[in-house]
């Protein structure tokens, strides 16, 4: 079984131009991620449960539908032709190379969805018991009132940030899958 490491490092070893094996910046990448997320946040601060709800339902089916393609990559393995040319043998071997990749890709866009749908599953719950708390403690002391006010604007800000992060992070992520399909079956067809 793969750790949640070792597949985001399988991820960042698959970082470069398939077609030119030209390698990509990966941490530049997450900069500018964590940038788009930055200001989603400042943009989306105030979403809610009809942002939430819609978001776990689109989540739920792509996590199926990568599950499924995850186990057809297993089932499937490239079959090397019966010919002793050597194009052969580099075109067995980079295919071979984009399997593989292609199955780091979609296990690493599970583990971000996933990763996801805990995030906005936990806000659901931290709204509601906020919700309450909060006017109960103001009601008991202002100060502590003031402050959980405080502690619960830095909290949903990170949460908003995280969840901003991981779909900005996961549209990425399977834009580079669709990419590397289409590439795939050029190369496993053509």
């Amino acid at each position: 079984m793969l750790e949640a490491s070792q597949i985001i490092s399988n991820e960042r070893d698959t970082y470069y131009n398939f077609r030119t094996n030209e390698k990509l910046p990966f941490y530049t990448y997450k900069a500018i991620e964590a940038s788009a997320a930055a200001l989603l946040t400042g943009l989306l601060f105030e979403i809610g449960r009809d942002f939430l709800e819609p978001l776990l339902a689109i989540y739920s089916i792509l996590i199926g539908f990568s599950f499924s393609v995850l186990f057809s990559l297993v089932a499937q393995k490239p079959e090397k032709n019966k010919s002793d040319a050597i194009e052969d043998d580099l075109a067995f071997d980079r295919i071979s190379k984009l399997h593989k990749e292609l199955f780091h890709n979609v296990s690493y866009f599970i583990l971000v969805a996933l990763t996801l749908l805990v995030v906005s599953l936990a806000c659901f719950a931290f709204q509601g018991l906020n919700a309450s708390l909060s006017s109960w403690l103001v009601q008991q002391h202002k100060l502590v009132g003031t402050a959980i006010e405080i502690a619960h604007v830095c909290l949903r800000s990170a949460a908003i940030f995280t969840i901003m992060f991981l779909i900005v992070d996961s549209i990425v992520s399977f834009s580079r899958i669709v990419g590397r399909v289409v590439f795939y079956f050029e190369n496993r067809v053509g």
